[in-house]
């Protein structure tokens, strides 16, 4: 269940663009149009990938769902 709250904040966290400066949170770039983002706290890691355009701007964020 952490897991999955943790992927839920990830991917809302588009509404509060400071929290992507903490220090719980890794970047991975995978390519030009995505980036791996994953928050860790204690024994509990949850990946998402946010997925940008041309313009930089977010189209969608996809994860495994726990």
């Amino acid at each position: 269940m952490d897991q999955g709250e943790f992927q839920y904040y990830l991917a809302e966290m588009v509404w509060y663009p400071t929290v992507w400066l903490s220090e719980v949170i890794k970047w991975q770039a995978i390519d030009a149009h995505s980036v791996k983002v994953t928050m860790r706290a204690s024994d509990v890691a949850a990946p998402v990938v946010l997925h940008v355009n041309e313009q930089g701007q977010l189209t969608h964020v996809t994860t495994d769902l726990y």
